[in-house]
């Protein structure tokens, strides 16, 4: 996902909310971080940061915001990957696997599917949670033509539900998702990949 610097655009701005307490007086302020900085408030003897009600974020300028923001996937290298799918200018079948151990006995038809998808010119990822050594042999065991990419278990649980499932996307857009148990032929991929 794009930031808003990428974008040209503006970020929105934050500031947190300091609580002071005055160890003479027992008098409390709330300052903003940005006058905590400017105004040097740590060299003030007797004022103390009351670490309890401290650090509060409040927006004070609207700006850009990324629609989905725990939706990152990171190649083995640590490289962020969701653009791969995202900005991708093919429909783009993702599987998913939050956990290849416990993954269904469909996945030689989710084998079989990719294979077609590909051969029409549709890309496919596949995203799990689990490590890349198990991710690995997984690919191995079921002869996966398509390179995996990691991510968090909860944000793949709730793409698909299913352990493995399947998602199509076309710029950016759901056109689909199926789990293993019910899974789309290559003419049904065609169909909603064609009325987008």
């Amino acid at each position: 996902m794009k930031s808003a610097e990428e974008l040209g655009v503006e970020a929105p701005e934050y500031v947190y909310d300091y609580t002071m307490v005055n160890q003479e007086t027992g008098d409390e302020r709330v300052i903003t971080s940005k006058e905590y900085m400017d105004e040097k408030w740590w060299e003030r003897k007797d004022w103390k940061l009351d670490k309890e009600r401290t650090g509060k974020a409040r927006k004070i300028k609207d700006g850009y915001e990324p629609p989905i923001t725990d939706f990152s996937f990171q190649s083995e290298e640590g490289d962020e990957a969701s653009y791969l799918f995202l900005e991708n200018e093919n429909p783009v079948l993702l599987v998913i696997n939050y956990d290849v151990e416990k993954a269904s006995n469909e996945m030689k038809e989710i084998s079989t599917l990719s294979e077609a998808c590909i051969a029409k010119g549709i890309d496919v990822f596949g995203l799990s949670a689990s490590p890349m050594a198990s991710i690995e042999t997984f690919r191995h065991d079921y002869q996966l033509a398509f390179p995996y990419y990691q991510g968090d278990e909860k944000v793949l649980k709730t793409i698909v539900r299913a352990n493995p499932g399947v998602l199509l996307l076309k710029d950016a857009t759901i056109l689909g998702k199926w789990p293993s148990s019910s899974l789309p032929t290559m003419s049904d991929l065609s169909e909603r990949i064609n009325n987008n």
